[in-house]
C-alpha cells in the first residue's frame, strides 16, 4: 500500500475524531465528557494525548527501594555532561557537511552525515514505520523512566505521565514539579536532568550488545556465513519468471563475487555497477556461437545482434593487443553461454587482460544495465540485464538460512531490524536531548551549569546568558534540519 494513501487515511481519521469530539463537547454530553476526564485522553488537531496517575505508586516503590540508585545517577550525570560538548562538536561537523557534500556536479550526497532528521517517506523506508514508532515509543519510555525514579529519589513529585502522538510519532513524557525542581541544588537538579539520558544510553549499549551476540545463538537454528535466502519478492520483480529468481532461493554469487552475509549482497550489486567488467573466451567458441548482424543504431545504442534473438547480447572486443584480430569487433553471443562458460574476468576499474588464447569480449550495454550473473545453490544460474537497484528493490534476502521450517517462528530479521532501530534512535535521542537547546533537556542541564559556574553572578543574569547558549544551538539545530530536508527534497 502506498505509504502516502496511508498518511492521507491518517489525516482523514484524525479529522473525524476531532469532529465528533468538538460535536459532543459542544452539546455537552456529559457521558462523553466523563469519559475523558475517567481516562486522561485528550484530542486536538493531528493530536491524541493520553494523561495518567496509575504509575506514581510503582516509581515511588521503585525509587525509594534500592539504594544504589544515587550512584547510578551520579555516574549518569558525569557521562551525560561528558558528552555534552561532544553533541555540539557533532552538530557544528554535520553542518559543516551539509555545505560541502554537493559535488562538482551539483548533486547532493548527505550519507555521511553524523546527524541527520530521521523522516520515514524520506530517509526511511516507509515499509519501516512499524519498527520506527515502536523504537521510538519504547526509547521515550526508558527516557522519562530515568527523570521519574531520580526525581523520586532527590524527593521531586511526579504529577502525572503520559504518551503524546503527534500525527503518527508516539512521544512518552513525565510532568514533574517544576516549583521543587527549580529549588534543588544544581548538582541534585543535574541528576534528574541527566538520567534520561543516561538511560537511552544505556539502552544503546544493551541492544548493541544484543545485536552482537544474538546472531551467535541463532546458529543452533539458522545457517549463517553460508549465502542469502531470498525470503520474499514484488509481484512486479524483473527477477521473476521461469529461469529467475524464486522465494527461498539461497545466493552465493554475483558475477565472481562470494556472498556470505547480506552485507556482501549490497557490496556485490555496488561492485557490479561500478566495476562493469567483460569475459574471458576462446576464439574458437565465438566463431560457432557468432550470430552477428551489421551493426545497426537502435534506441538503447548500438546493436549487432537481430531483434528475434532475445537470448543473444552483443559483445565488443576489448583486447589491446596489436596485430591481426582473431574475433570481430562484435559479435553477438549467447548470454547465458558467455556468462557461464568463462571463468575469468577482464576489463574493469583494474583494467584486467586476459591469459593467453582467451580474448576479452564486454556487453555493449548503457551506462546504467549491467549483466549480472546470480549464483543459487543446488539451481540454475540466473542471468539477470538491467540495473542492479532492481534486486534491492524487488527482492528481500535475509542472512539467516533456516535449517528447519519452524526455525522460520523465531522472526531473525525482525528481531535484528528492531534492534538497530533501537540503537539509532536512543543514541540520537541522548545527543540530541544533551545538546542546549530550547524545549530539550539540554537547556534545563545548561541553565544549572550555569547557575554552578556563575554563582557570584545574579541569577537573571546567569539566566540570560543561558537563554542566549540555547536560542544559538536551537537555530543551529533547526537550520542544520530544515536544510537536511530541503537539500534531500530538491
Amino acid at each position: 500500500m502506498d505509504f502516502t494513501f496511508v498518511l492521507c487515511g491518517i489525516a482523514v481519521l484524525y479529522g473525524v475524531l476531532l469532529f465528533f469530539d468538538l460535536f459532543f463537547k459542544s452539546c455537552m454530553l456529559k457521558p462523553y465528557i466523563c469519559f475523558l476526564k475517567g481516562t486522561g485522553i485528550s484530542i486536538k488537531f493531528f493530536q491524541i494525548k493520553w494523561e495518567t496517575t496509575i504509575f506514581n505508586r510503582l516509581f515511588l516503590r521503585w525509587g525509594n527501594t534500592p539504594t544504589q540508585w544515587s550512584i547510578w545517577f551520579t555516574w549518569g550525570m558525569y557521562l551525560t555532561l561528558l558528552i555534552l560538548p561532544v553533541s555540539v562538536l557533532l552538530l557544528i561537523i554535520a553542518l559543516s557537511q551539509n555545505f560541502i557534500s554537493t559535488n562538482v556536479a551539483g548533486v547532493y550526497k548527505s550519507s555521511n552525515l553524523v546527524i541527520e532528521p530521521l523522516i520515514p517517506g524520506l530517509n526511511l523506508p516507509a515499509s519501516e514505520i512499524g519498527y520506527y514508532s515502536l523504537s521510538l515509543i519504547l526509547c521515550s519510555i526508558i527516557h522519562e523512566l530515568g527523570h521519574a525514579i531520580s526525581s523520586v529519589k532527590e524527593d521531586v513529585h511526579i504529577i502525572n505521565v503520559g504518551i503524546n502522538i503527534l500525527y503518527i510519532l508516539p512521544v512518552a513524557y513525565v510532568n514533574l514539579s517544576s516549583e521543587r525542581l527549580n529549588a534543588l541544588n544544581p548538582w541534585r537538579a543535574l541528576r534528574i536532568l541527566c538520567a534520561g539520558i543516561w538511560h537511552n544510553l544505556v539502552l544503546s549499549m544493551i541492544a548493541y550488545l544484543l545485536y552482537c551476540s544474538l546472531p551467535y545463538v541463532y546458529t543452533i537454528a539458522f545457517n549463517l556465513n553460508q549465502g542469502i535466502i531470498v525470503t520474499d519478492m514484488k509481484e512486479n520483480s524483473p527477477l521473476m519468471g521461469s529461469r529467475g529468481l524464486e522465494v527461498h532461493n539461497v545466493i552465493t554469487k554475483i558475477n565472481l563475487c562470494e556472498i556470505k552475509n547480506e552485507a556482501d549482497f549490497y557490496n556485490c550489486l555496488h561492485r557490479a555497477y561500478v566495476d562493469k567488467r567483460g569475459y574471458c573466451v576462446h576464439a574458437d567458441m565465438v566463431h560457432d556461437l557468432d550470430e552477428s548482424i551489421p551493426l545497426k543504431y537502435t534506441s538503447n545504442g548500438l546493436d549487432c545482434c537481430d531483434e528475434e534473438k532475445t537470448d543473444n547480447l552483443c559483445f565488443e572486443y576489448v583486447d589491446h593487443n596489436d596485430g591481426v584480430l582473431e574475433i570481430p569487433p562484435h559479435v553477438c553471443l549467447p548470454a547465458r553461454t558467455v556468462v557461464e562458460t568463462a571463468t575469468l574476468t577482464c576489463g574493469g576499474v583494474s583494467n584486467i587482460e586476459c591469459s593467453n588464447k582467451l580474448h576479452c569480449i564486454k556487453p555493449m550495454l548503457d551506462n546504467v544495465t549491467t549483466l549480472i550473473k546470480i549464483m543459487r545453490e543446488n539451481r540454475p544460474d540466473v542471468i539477470y540485464i538491467g540495473h542492479p537497484g532492481d534486486l534491492i528493490q524487488t527482492i528481500t534476502v535475509s542472512s539467516f538460512i533456516p535449517k528447519h521450517w519452524t526455525s522460520t517462528l523465531l522472526f531473525p530479521d525482525m528481531v535484528m531490524k528492531f534492534l538497530e532501530y533501537i540503537i539509532v534512535i536512543s543514541t540520537g535521542l541522548a545527543l540530541i536531548n544533551v545538546i542546549p537547546c530550547l524545549f530539550m533537556d539540554g537547556q534545563h542541564i545548561t541553565n544549572c551549569l550555569v547557575d554552578i559556574l556563575m554563582t557570584n553572578t545574579p541569577r537573571e543574569k546567569a539566566r540570560m546568558v543561558a537563554t542566549f547558549i540555547c536560542l544559538c544551538s536551537t537555530v543551529i539545530l533547526l537550520f542544520h534540519c530544515f536544510y537536511t530536508i530541503w537539500l534531500k527534497l530538491v
